[in-house]
This record gives C-alpha cells, sequence and structure tokens, in this order.
C-alpha cells in the first residue's frame, strides 16, 4: 500500500503543505485547523502532556455516549445554521457495506442515517470513542461548529487518505467512508504499531513542523492513543502553539494534536487519564469486586481522585457498593452454610445492609449463630463450638474450649457465643492478617497484627479494608502491575 497523507488548515484559512515521513504502509494525518476560545475555556497549557495526549482507557471507550446523546450535543454545539446550509446535527448520509475484519466489526447499508447515528455505530463497530470522532471531525474540517460547512468538508470529514502531494483520494471520499475508514485506522496503529512510525514506550523525536529547520520535540510514548493520534497527525506543538492554547504560536508551530486535546478537554474533560491512576482503580476493582474495571468505569473514579478525593474514600466507595455487598453475601452463604443462596435471599440481606441493620462481615455472626450452621456442625454443643472456631480463626477448639463455650450457648445463647469468638483478639489478628494477604500480598508482621487488630475491635473490618486501601503500601504495590488497556 502507497502511504497516504493529508494536508491541514491555519488559523487564517491558508493551506500549509504537511509532509510526513512515514513508515511503510501507513496512513497518517495531520490537522492545522484552530478555533477561538469557548466562554469557559478551560483548557490550560499545563495540562498537555505530548507524551500522554489520550489514555487508552478514554480514546478505546465506545460506550460513552449513545446516538441520542450525540444528537444532543450536536444540537447544542449549533443551534442555529446559515440559510441554504445544512449542519451536521442535520446532517445525513448514506452507508455503504463493510465487511467485519480485524480492526471493525463491519456496517451494513443504509439508505440515509444521520451524522449521530454514523458516529455511534462506528465506534460500537470498531471499539473507539465516539467523542474521540467527534473531536476529529472538529479539529479536521470543524464540521462540530460550523454554521456554513461546504460540501467538501464533508466530503473529506476527517482528513482521511488527502495525501499533500497529490490530494485527496476520491475512493474514500464521503462522510460514512471518512468516518469509518478514520476510525479503523485509529485502531489498526493500536493493533500493527511495529508497521508505524509511534509506539508505546519508544522515545522518538517528533517535529514541531515539516520545515527541518523549526526542529522537534523528544517525546515518550506513553499510550496505545497517543501513539495513534502521532501517527495520524505526526506533528508535536511548540511550545509557543501550547502556551496559547487558543490561539497561535510561532511560525514553526502546529496545532492538530494541541486541538485534539483542547477541543475534547473542553468538551469532555480530559482525555487523558494518568497511568499511576488507572493502575491503582484497576487495582482496587480486582482486589475489592475481583474483576478489572471497564472502559466505561475507570474515568469517573480517575477524575474524583484528580479533583481531591482521598483514596480512603475511594475504598468506602467500594466496600459500600451494592456489587461489593452481593459479592459478600453470596461468599458467607458459601464459606458458612456451604451453599449458594437464592436472588431473594442476596437481596434481602443487601437491602438489610442499605438500611444499617448489618454489615458484609456481621452477617458471618447472624449465619454462624443459625439452627442451619448448628445442624451442619453436628447437632450438638461441642460439634457446634468446634465448627464456629474453624470457621472463625482457621483452628478447632481444644476440650476445655468446647465444654466452657457449651455452657455460654446454654447460659446466653448461639449468637453471644459467635459474637464473642468473632471480636476476640485472636479472630482479629487472624482478620488482619487475611486483609493484608488479600490486599497487600504478604502476611501481618506480628506488630501489625497488635496495632491493627485493635483497630478492628474499634473500627471494624470494611473500616480496615478502606484504611489499607487508601494506604501508601497498597498505592505503590498497585503501581507494579501493567497499565489495562480494555
Amino acid at each position: 500500500m502507497t502511504s497516504l497523507f493529508r494536508r491541514g488548515n491555519t488559523s487564517g484559512g491558508a493551506i500549509r503543505k504537511i509532509a510526513a515521513v512515514a513508515v511503510a504502509g501507513a496512513l497518517i494525518a495531520g490537522s492545522m485547523l484552530l478555533g477561538t476560545a469557548p466562554a469557559s475555556a478551560t483548557t490550560s497549557p499545563s495540562l498537555f502532556d505530548p507524551g500522554l495526549i489520550a489514555s487508552d482507557v478514554i480514546f478505546y471507550n465506545s460506550a460513552t455516549m449513545t446516538s441520542t446523546q450525540i444528537q444532543a450535543f450536536l444540537n447544542a454545539k449549533l443551534p442555529k445554521c446559515a440559510t441554504g446550509s445544512t449542519c451536521l446535527n442535520k446532517y445525513s448520509a448514506f452507508t455503504n457495506v463493510r465487511a467485519s475484519d480485524a480492526m471493525c466489526k463491519g456496517y451494513p447499508v443504509a439508505a440515509d442515517q444521520s451524522a449521530a447515528t454514523i458516529i455511534a455505530n462506528v465506534s460500537t463497530s470498531c471499539g473507539i470513542n465516539p467523542q474521540v470522532l467527534i473531536v476529529l471531525l472538529q479539529k479536521e474540517q470543524g464540521l462540530v461548529t460550523s454554521t456554513a460547512p461546504t460540501s467538501s468538508k464533508y466530503l473529506y470529514a476527517t482528513g482521511y487518505a488527502c495525501p499533500d502531494t497529490t490530494g485527496c483520494q476520491a475512493k474514500y471520499s464521503g462522510f460514512f467512508n471518512q468516518v469509518y475508514d478514520a476510525a479503523r485506522q485509529f485502531i489498526r496503529y493500536g493493533m500493527y504499531p511495529s508497521s508505524y512510525n509511534y509506539q508505546v514506550g519508544k522515545t522518538k523525536a517528533i517535529p514541531y513542523n515539516t520545515n527541518a529547520k523549526c526542529g522537534s520535540r523528544t517525546v515518550t510514548i506513553q499510550s496505545k492513543a497517543t501513539a495513534a493520534l502521532y501517527d495520524y497527525t505526526p506533528y508535536t506543538p511548540d511550545q509557543s502553539a501550547i502556551n496559547n492554547m487558543y490561539g497561535t504560536g510561532d511560525s514553526c508551530s502546529s496545532y492538530g494534536n494541541r486541538n485534539f486535546f483542547r477541543y475534547f478537554t473542553d468538551w469532555f474533560g480530559s482525555p487523558a487519564l494518568p497511568d499511576n491512576l488507572v493502575r491503582y482503580v484497576d487495582s482496587v476493582y480486582r482486589d475489592v469486586l475481583g474483576r478489572n474495571a471497564s472502559t466505561r468505569e475507570y474515568p469517573g473514579w480517575v477524575k474524583q481522585i484528580l479533583n481531591g478525593m482521598p483514596r480512603a474514600k475511594v475504598g468506602v466507595g467500594f466496600v459500600t457498593s451494592t456489587e461489593y455487598r452481593n459479592l459478600m453475601t453470596i461468599a458467607a452463604y458459601k464459606a458458612v452454610l456451604g451453599r449458594t443462596p437464592s436472588t431473594a435471599e442476596v437481596t434481602g440481606w443487601v437491602t438489610a445492609m442499605k438500611k444499617g441493620y448489618t454489615t458484609p462481615d456481621g452477617i458471618w455472626v447472624i449465619f454462624l449463630s443459625t439452627k442451619e450452621f448448628y445442624n451442619d456442625s453436628g447437632a450438638t454443643n461441642a460439634g457446634y463450638v468446634n465448627g464456629v472456631f474453624k470457621k472463625i480463626v482457621g483452628r478447632a477448639a481444644t476440650a476445655a474450649e468446647q465444654a466452657s463455650w457449651s455452657k455460654v450457648i446454654v447460659a446466653k445463647g448461639s449468637k453471644a457465643f459467635v459474637n464473642a469468638i468473632f471480636t476476640s483478639r485472636e479472630a482479629e489478628r487472624v482478620q488482619v492478617n487475611a486483609a493484608f494477604k488479600k490486599f497487600l500480598g504478604r502476611a501481618a508482621s506480628t506488630n501489625d497484627q497488635n496495632i491493627w487488630a485493635t483497630y478492628v475491635h474499634t473500627h471494624g473490618l470494611l473500616s480496615l479494608r478502606v484504611q489499607i486501601l487508601g494506604s501508601t503500601e497498597y498505592w505503590n504495590r498497585a503501581q507494579k502491575t501493567p497499565v489495562p488497556t480494555n
């Protein structure tokens, strides 16, 4: 395949030829389209990191907006349209059939689909954030805010296959083709990185401009998304362009990747999530909920932390969630009663937790106090005492313990007995050790057990988990895990 290049616009509307150097087979694009600052501009120059323009968990999140939400967004951006013009919020196009391949799931023929529907469907097919495509349409042709777009802007809406040397290739023209092929190409960059100029973890000298005298910036690429953006637009803004985020820089400035970041941040929030926070959030999901976070779940938590939410408060959100309570209820049924609960049983206990009647750990005391567990333990007081000891402290009760606690059961009942064992110093040391192993990957030292057993006795096990999740040791452990790319 012949390498394809595209052209871009400067702020005055003049054409500046953008020549890119590509690895064989690369489809590279660049943009110089400028815009005026919105009334509530939010993108500070300090936010732009040339090595992390966008995070993978945002860039490849296809579930951020539905077609209805995209339509509402476009309507808000285009309350008025020039007479005789068709603005993007009213635009519709024919879609030709696309077969499923390694990059996208394909697309059916449709006689007349709205731009919003096409954007949403392409995002789902290719696994890319529809917000990325919306911003691409703006930075390439200004279509999201143009009140008098020309037909050529729709024909080459994303600047795909528009080489500077020969002009745009007609076979790739048309709004649908442009959106689909651009999305597909972004996915291709990530699937076959060695075929293109930029790869994650590689340090490259990225030019400021086609003019070699303008120089370059050495950049270490931190995400697949950032590599893809540079492969599509192979220039990095110089400091002059970054400092004047809503205007022009100097004669060596380029604006494509700066504008992508700026539009995305102004409209949807920063597209760049710090790797350390992504690792942390994913670790919490795995350790508390037993699964990885989905691409829809990272941004909310990461942005809350960036806005000042303490990590311990993140832990509170997880251990009080319905999902966690469901998991803990099911686990308690299996561990104590040896069976899987019904849906109604789980719902009932989770509702009780929400109302403050019990906790995910409190149901252990309740279950161990039941006739069902008593019978499962041999239906004798001695057997029951032994069974409770094994479940709570992980050992058999001695003969003396069986005798003495049997008397307590007769005098005060099974719940008083179970609660006494559950809140004993021995049990609390066992609970501390188990929490350390689960969340920190190590056994608690004797000193740890002594200190935190006292804490558990006063504040409870849930609070211990929250403290661990907010600790520096947990944070440091999370940083040793790979950055998720799902």
